[in-house]
This record gives C-alpha cells, sequence and structure tokens, in this order.
C-alpha cells in the first residue's frame, strides 16, 4: 500500500506542467539540485541524470546577463530563510528561455538547507510583454516627435505632456508641467470657453477645433488652434488637448490685413 502511495506520487509529480526540483546547500559548502523532475529534460534538454551529477554549476544553465541577479536572490533567500523567486533565462534545447523559479528554503536536521520548489517556461508571455514594451515606446517616441502640442489632463491637472507642448508654453522639460493646475496656462478671456468646453468633453463629447489664446510659463500670450477629445489616463476620465501654435500665422495675417487697408 505505502508503495503504491510513492508511486502515485511520483506519477503525479512527473506529470506536472512544470518543473518541481530539490536545491539544496550542504554544510560542506557546496549545492546541487538533489531531485528534479522529468519535465526539467522537455525544457533544458538536459536529462535528470545529468542535472543530479553535481558535474555542471548554475552558470551553465543561466544567462550571463541574468546570472549575478539569480546568485544574488538566492543568497539572500539562503541566509534569511525568506522565500526565492526568480525570472531569467536558461539555455533550453533551441536557445535560451525565460524561465520563473520560485521556492521556500528549509533548514534540516542534518544543517542541510533544502530548496523545494518549481519552475516553468513563461517564454511566450515575456515575449509578448516585451513586444508590448517596445510597441508602447514607438508610440511614445513617435507622440513625443509629433510638432504637435499633446497633453493629458484629469482632475485639472496635467498627467501627460509631450515635448512639442512643453515648449510652446515655453518648459524646459515637459516633467516640469506633470502636476500643475491645467488652467493655469489659460488666458483670462477664455477661461469660461475652456470650462464650458472641458464640461462637455469630460462626458464624452469631443470639442471641434477653435483658435483661443493661451499663456506661457513666462508670461507672454500665444495664439493656438485647439481641440479637445475624451480619455481614460490610468483608468481615469480625462481630457485630451491636441494644440499648435499659430502665433506667427495671427500676426502675418494681421500684416496683410493692415496692408489692405493702407493701399484699399
Amino acid at each position: 500500500m505505502a508503495q503504491n502511495k510513492i508511486e502515485n506520487l511520483q506519477h503525479l509529480i512527473d506529470h506536472l506542467p512544470v518543473v518541481v526540483f530539490e536545491y539544496t546547500f550542504f554544510p560542506d559548502g557546496h549545492r546541487d539540485f538533489t531531485f528534479i523532475s522529468p519535465m526539467a529534460e522537455e525544457l533544458l534538454g538536459i536529462g535528470s541524470e545529468t542535472l543530479l551529477s553535481g558535474n555542471l554549476s548554475m552558470s551553465n544553465y543561466i544567462h550571463p546577463e541574468d546570472y549575478q541577479l539569480f546568485e544574488a536572490g538566492i543568497g539572500e533567500s539562503f541566509r534569511s530563510m525568506i522565500s526565492w523567486k526568480w525570472e531569467g533565462r536558461c539555455k533550453g534545447k533551441q536557445g535560451y528561455l525565460w524561465i520563473q523559479a520560485q521556492s521556500f528554503p528549509v533548514k534540516m536536521d542534518d544543517g542541510r538547507i533544502v530548496f523545494n520548489g518549481v519552475f516553468f517556461d513563461v517564454t511566450e508571455m515575456k515575449n509578448l510583454e516585451l513586444q508590448h514594451i517596445e510597441t508602447e515606446r514607438r508610440y511614445r517616441d513617435l507622440v513625443e516627435q509629433l510638432p504637435l502640442g499633446i497633453i493629458i489632463y484629469a482632475g485639472g491637472k496635467l498627467k501627460f505632456v509631450n515635448a512639442a507642448a512643453a515648449r510652446m508654453v515655453g518648459a524646459k522639460s515637459s516633467q516640469e508641467l506633470i502636476g500643475m493646475e491645467v488652467m493655469k496656462f489659460a488666458h483670462p478671456d477664455f477661461v469660461e470657453q475652456i470650462k464650458q468646453r472641458a464640461a462637455k468633453t469630460i462626458k464624452g463629447e469631443s470639442s471641434p477645433p477653435v483658435e483661443m489664446k493661451y499663456l506661457r510659463l513666462d508670461g507672454k500670450v500665444i495664439d493656438v488652434e485647439t481641440q479637445g477629445h475624451p480619455y481614460q489616463f490610468q483608468g481615469e476620465p480625462a481630457i485630451q488637448v491636441i494644440f499648435t501654435d499659430i502665433t506667427k500665422r495671427k500676426k502675418t495675417e494681421a500684416s496683410f490685413r493692415k496692408a489692405e487697408t493702407l493701399f484699399f
């Protein structure tokens, strides 16, 4: 009966979709795998016998860029007897794959410290995450390079400002403006109009393009063409404003009108 229970448990462990392991720190200072389930061979391409032989160190498996973090993490767990979790690249059958491992150390009566845990392949999830980060970076770069001013504000305060918007209002950087009250940049003659447009936009109605005046940080007035759109910023209802500085165009138009008055 006892043998049957052992065989059933072994069968269960052998067919789990994760690698079950026992990694032991011995009193004499050396450490190595003392148990690893067959799934390891499917992931790493190395048989359990090789992994348990003690002939290969962890540096043989782990990507050089991730090894230092692995050593620091498991070392801290060993010293403080706290849970250990690590994510990094390991050699697999067809190059490196991303592994996530977690374990908890237990001190044995004979002085050994044993980490019982699991690790599993998270390559697909990690690749999707990296693709998302890269896509977000490309879009952010695009937004930063646009010649249009783009701001997002919620609760009356600036949450996002692109580089062009920062330049137009005379800021040294976008970060300088984050958290400022958006009405700080409203020209007194347009305060009520901005409030009315914002009230409609926050309810889901886009505001059509309109010409108005903004105030720069140095107090100078600029003419802008601006429009607003409903936006969700980090789960919070917000307003996205897109604007262009038309000060030069307005001055040119004024000069033409003056010339027309003089000559006609």
